[in-house]
């Protein structure tokens, strides 16, 4: 299954991408064939690298990995293409 956090500091952005959940979790779980379930959250203090250095290390193997990295990219591509279409239509 595919878990995700939404993130943001705009009250806005995160209202449409929220009020826009179920329309995202079907297109992502089409597109990879897995259960999916976002999350949304509003932060003033977005700090990427502090997430990373707190998000630990996990040992796998060399083809866990590639498999693991295929999926992330694959429901990244279908995250941005959705958000990147639904926002073109607010900009107009």
């Amino acid at each position: 299954s595919i878990s995700g956090l939404i993130v943001s500091k705009n009250e806005e952005t995160l209202s449409i991408l929220s009020d826009n959940r179920e329309i995202m979790e079907k297109m992502l779980s089409e597109e990879n064939g897995e259960d999916v379930d976002l999350k949304f959250a509003i932060s003033e203090n977005l700090d990427i690298v502090k997430y990373q250095a707190n998000a630990g290390t996990n040992e796998s193997n060399e083809a866990e990995n590639k498999v693991q990295t295929k999926r992330l990219y694959d429901a990244a591509k279908s995250f941005i293409y959705y958000v990147t279409e639904s926002f073109s239509r607010y900009k107009s």
